[in-house]
């Protein structure tokens, strides 16, 4: 390959603003996941809460980049890929409403796998215009596949208990590990973390 590669930077702009925009409105949409994500049964291998918003940000600027790249790319087949690609985006959004916002768990997994199926019917019509776009598109399945790991794995069981026992098995707070707010009591926790328990509970 020969000469420079000329860059059409309103169109790489405009796929990164596409790309990145989609994960700005799913974090304006779900702007408490970290709390509830913290408060999640998780099993093993789930990383920390702070490391999913650096994973995201990466993994959206490579499908921008991934989505430039077909769209320059001349090819009969670019116009199908990328109308998968905005599909994938619009699923991609919806799942963390369903997820965090509705806290619909198992209609949330059913989205995540057809999410998946996406991705993939995408990074194959990618292949079939630019290969390296569809190498940057691999990532995302993978985080994806393991997004599905910990949703499958992390069975919340939750038995409910009236606050009288509650009380009584919590009589002293300070040896429990009972962190309150300020001017909190653990009767207004108790009311606030029920139906938040009681949502997330498989």
């Amino acid at each position: 390959m020969t000469g420079n590669i000329k860059v059409n930077w309103k169109r790489l702009i405009l796929a990164m603003v596409i790309s990145i925009g989609a994960g700005v409105i799913s974090w304006l949409l779900t702007g408490n996941s970290m709390e509830i994500y913290r408060d999640l049964n998780k099993p093993v291998l789930s990383p920390p809460g702070q490391l999913f918003p650096i994973v995201w940000t990466v993994l959206f600027i490579l499908m921008g980049l991934a989505s430039y790249i077909v769209c320059e790319t001349r090819d009969d087949d670019r116009t199908e890929a990328l109308i998968l690609y905005g599909v994938q985006l619009v699923i991609n959004i919806g799942w963390s409403v369903i997820f965090f916002n509705f806290g619909a768990f198992w209609l949330a997994f059913v989205w995540l796998m057809i999410l998946w199926i996406l991705i993939i019917f995408t990074i194959w019509r990618f292949f079939n215009v630019n290969t390296v776009a569809a190498w940057l598109m691999v990532p995302y399945l993978l985080w994806v596949t393991f997004a599905a790991y910990l949703h499958e794995n992390g069975l919340v069981v939750y038995i409910r208990l009236p606050y009288e026992e509650i009380e009584h098995r919590l009589s002293n707070l300070a040896t429990r590990g009972v962190t309150l707010k300020k001017g909190q009591t653990l009767h207004s926790l108790y009311d606030e973390r029920i139906p938040l328990y009681e949502a997330e509970a498989d």
